[in-house]
């Protein structure tokens, strides 16, 4: 390694024959697989870089097969040059093993080569639970802490690749950003675990919103205002979601006394019109009844809506339901009016 460094030092190119010859000979006397052993273990551990016709091949990603050949084929010993690689502090190493002992909840070794193999296995573990509590957004996307969960994905793929020195060099580049990522990732997993009070009150704003919508030309300014105020908290992050504990009861308030107050008025109407309906026919009892019947079961339904929309919808359907009631019941026969002496037919009273 001292000879490489000594050369990389002077900028001279370094060929693998120039390796080979140096250490053959006197007075090291070292046979050609001694050599090549070496320069493996140097370039499996990211050591040394090896180029062939302008490609470089780093050892973590070369497969056995190509290594061998790059380092033993005789025709490529004056092909094959060797770049020393930047080599990693002690410095560096312990930052990483700190940062990753924390992001990752593990005990990681203070090797470089462990630090590597453990930080590229973590960030690939970590990076499901991101998958996995991405599906959410699919339910809801207004969710909060999406951006979060893709900027902390983007963060883990990218870590589950880096070999040395790039996962030490951007591990000094990025060091308050990886230590701040674990709690970003809690933030959102958090949100959606189980029983959550947080995720329960989003939700319970949304509903609140959609109930808002469904009922917004019947509700005052004041209401529309609160409402807007709990659409602002759900388009933004975590820190206002303990507002709508008190912003949700108010705004489900006033919608409750808008759609009960409506819903006595929707009943009096129908039992206006319909009532009417129904009278025209009490001299038949059975559609008398019938009629009556369907005014009771569409004031009863009136009961089970919870938005004017749907009552405006459920009125419409009563006038269908008294249709197919005043259908189904047979009218009564007509009475047969009695004939005249004159008309054929017609009763005769004997001279």
């Amino acid at each position: 390694l001292e000879y490489l460094q000594f050369n990389a030092a002077s900028h001279s190119t370094i060929l693998i024959k120039n390796v080979m010859d140096k250490f053959t000979r006197k007075p090291y006397g070292f046979n050609d697989s001694d050599v090549q052993w070496l320069l493996a273990i140097l370039f499996r551990h990211r050591r040394i870089d090896l180029i062939h016709e302008g490609k470089t091949y780093r050892g973590n990603d070369v497969d056995l097969k190509r290594a061998l050949d790059l380092l033993t084929t005789r025709s490529n010993m004056d092909k094959v040059k060797i770049e020393l690689c930047e080599s990693v502090t002690p410095e560096q190493i312990y930052r990483a093993t700190n940062i990753y002992n924390s992001l990752f909840s593990k005990s990681i070794q203070s090797d470089e080569v462990r630090i590597v193999e453990t930080v590229n296995q973590s960030a690939k573990e970590m990076l499901k639970l991101v998958e996995g509590t991405m599906k959410f957004y699919d339910l809801e996307p207004r969710y909060p802490g999406r951006n979060d969960l893709i900027e902390v994905g983007a963060v883990l793929k990218g870590l589950s690749e880096k070999q040395s020195p790039e996962l030490f060099k951007y591990t000094d580049q990025n060091e308050e950003m990886l230590r701040s990522l674990r709690d970003r990732l809690n933030n959102v997993t958090d949100f959606f675990a189980v029983n959550s009070q947080r995720k329960a009150l989003f939700d319970r704003g949304i509903s609140s919103l959609k109930a808002s919508a469904d009922n917004e030309d019947y509700l005052p300014p004041e209401v529309k205002d609160v409402a807007s105020q709990i659409r602002d908290i759900i388009d933004s992050e975590y820190s206002k979601i303990p507002q709508l504990n008190i912003l949700c009861p108010t705004l489900e308030g006033h919608i409750k006394s808008a759609v009960d107050a409506y819903r006595s008025e929707i009943k009096m109407e129908i039992e206006k019109e319909f009532g009417s309906i129904r009278d025209e026919h009490v001299d038949n009892p059975d559609l008398y009844d019938s009629i009556g019947r369907s005014i009771d079961a569409c004031l009863s339904d009136m009961d089970s809506a919870t938005s004017i929309a749907a009552m405006n919808s459920k009125k419409s359907g009563c006038k269908f339901l008294i249709e197919q009631s005043i259908k189904s019941v047979p009218m009564p026969e007509p009475v047969p009016a009695t004939g005249s002496p004159s008309e054929p037919g017609g009763s005769q009273t004997p001279v």
